[in-house]
């Protein structure tokens, strides 16, 4: 008996179990990597409103997350917008460069906000996440997204219910303007805005500094 005759039920069978197996790797793909990647791509042009809706999860239930992003630029600073909203002189570590993200958000006052994420990547594909840690001095407002005092309200994500409001909270309005400052190499040049809450929706804007 040949080899062919042999294995023939195999052979037939092959094709059928190539594509489960296919089928399977697509399914922990699905279920494994794209909802902590940048799957769901919205690009945007500098000074044009990006409609970002996704869903999200809390204690309190699903909710849907609705908002307009615009990116109005990118430019060197030697201040940075601190706890309080006021632009106070500042410096990231030697051999770096503070740039700001200028940008305005427009959402209704119920919808959650916090948590923004925004980096920057320059022309090298080098990315700069925004955060307070590494400038001097470090009291940098919490949010890229958000202006100190006006973050808007909080999910439920302890199970704890809605929190106590800080006295110092003023109601979110409408629209407002924003900036968000980020430390980048001495000698970076920035290509894009990213800006997102939850993967895998990201909103992506190419930038071309203007100093």
């Amino acid at each position: 008996m040949t080899w062919l005759r042999r294995n023939r039920l195999g052979l037939i069978l092959l094709p059928v179990a190539l594509t489960l197996a296919l089928a399977a790797s697509s399914s922990r793909l699905v279920h494994f990597w794209l909802p902590y990647v940048a799957s769901d791509v919205q690009k945007g042009t500098v000074g044009a409103p990006v409609h970002l809706e996704q869903e999200w999860i809390d204690h309190a239930g699903t909710h849907t997350r609705s908002v307009e992003v615009t990116i109005h630029g990118i430019d060197k600073t030697s201040v940075v917008r601190d706890f309080d909203g006021e632009d106070v002189e500042s410096h990231g570590p030697t051999g770096t460069a503070v740039w700001r993200v200028s940008l305005s958000l427009a959402a209704d006052a119920d919808q959650v906000l916090r948590g923004c994420q925004l980096e920057v990547e320059d022309t090298e594909g080098r990315r700069y996440l925004f955060g307070s840690a590494s400038t001097t001095p470090t009291d940098v407002k919490a949010s890229p997204c958000l202006n100190p005092h006006e973050e808007g309200p909080e999910g439920d994500f302890f199970g704890t219910g809605p929190s106590t409001p800080d006295p110092e909270d003023r109601p979110r309005p409408a629209q407002w303007d924003t900036v968000a400052d980020v430390i980048l190499a001495g000698d970076a040049v920035p290509a894009k805005v990213r800006l997102w809450w939850e993967m895998p929706v990201v909103i992506i804007v190419p930038v071309t500094p203007s100093s």
